[in-house]
């Protein structure tokens, strides 16, 4: 099943993270769009 979300159980207090997406189509290749704009946690 694919999710249109992420969950990162990872995380660690006092810490920032830099998150981008991509899509990636069903085709054979699974052909790959280019990253989104990065967005900055701080957690």
């Amino acid at each position: 099943m694919k999710k249109p979300y992420f969950v990162d159980t990872r995380v660690r207090r006092g810490q920032t993270y830099f998150y981008y997406v991509t899509a990636v189509d069903d085709s054979r290749r699974a052909n790959e769009s280019l990253p989104s704009e990065e967005t900055v946690v701080s957690f």
